[in-house]
């Protein structure tokens, strides 16, 4: 029996990157018919991962049921892998309906992959085709469960801070990037990240999975062009411990939310 290693995030912060990387690692570039990259990072709620635990159709089952028997669909995840199997997921980590949102007895690490809110917004609008104000009361909207895709179980997000402090508390198991560092230093990041999968990867291995990869890496800072002061301030507002925490604060949001930077402020 395998373990998982969860590739988690709050959505539009890196994972589509990350997964095309260790997918082209994984399947040494290789294509599908179709000319798309196989399908071996798949998302812990599709269906077929819980489909085989319930006694009614999927699409009838409610979120307590399927929390009810997400750690039989974690365990069968992992049983179908002789050393370990990776796993998307955009759940914050946590419990709901009494039951945690990962089966730590089949868990071996996760890498956790965070991004400034401020580009979240603007990217994750577009992915879900809402305006920006639609999807800025998502991001900070607590508890949140996104809306339930056919053919898949549910998950709860929650704000963006609650999603990334739920997964980056100390513990020597789970590996946190910012895609800022992935974008300034990919090498040494994408290193990171298969050094702590314990993967034995060459430099030229590394470099053609990262060239292979690139597509899928969203551009930092566009926020400065798309977001109105009023819409940076609400997410700010919102957020900014989690922010100051991650190095994304700056000087200029403190007047944003009422506020005028002191040289107090400079000091923990």
């Amino acid at each position: 029996m395998g373990f998982i290693y969860w590739i988690a995030s709050y959505p539009k912060s890196g994972n589509s990157w990350a997964r095309a990387f260790l997918t082209s690692l994984i399947t040494e570039g290789a294509l599908t018919a179709t000319g798309k990259s196989p399908q071996v990072i798949p998302d812990e709620n599709l269906g077929r991962f819980y489909k085989p635990f319930l006694k009614k159709p999927f699409e009838a089952a409610s979120a307590a049921e399927l929390a009810a028997i997400r750690p039989r669909a974690h365990r069968m995840i992992a049983s179908k892998s002789q050393n370990f199997a990776l796993v998307k997921t955009h759940a914050l980590l946590g419990v709901h309906h009494g039951t945690p949102t990962v089966t730590f007895d089949v868990t071996a690490g996760a890498i956790y992959l965070v991004r400034n809110p401020l580009d979240v917004a603007v990217t994750y609008s577009e992915h879900r085709k809402k305006d920006l104000d639609d999807t800025i009361a998502a991001m900070n909207d607590s508890e949140r469960i996104a809306r339930r895709l056919p053919n898949r179980s549910y998950e709860i997000i929650g704000s963006w801070s609650e999603n990334v402090a739920s997964w980056t508390k100390p513990h020597d198991r789970i590996l946190v990037l910012r895609n800022e560092d992935m974008l300034n230093d990919p090498d040494a990041e994408f290193r990171r990240m298969v050094q702590f999968l314990r993967m034995d990867v060459s430099a030229d291995q590394l470099a053609r999975a990262l060239e292979k990869s690139r597509s899928a890496a969203d551009a930092s800072g566009r926020w400065r062009t798309v977001l109105t002061e009023a819409q940076v301030a609400q997410l700010v507002s919102r957020h900014e411990v989690t922010m100051k925490r991650f190095g994304y604060w700056q000087d200029e949001f403190d007047s944003l939310i009422g506020r005028q930077t002191t040289a107090a402020a400079n000091f923990p």
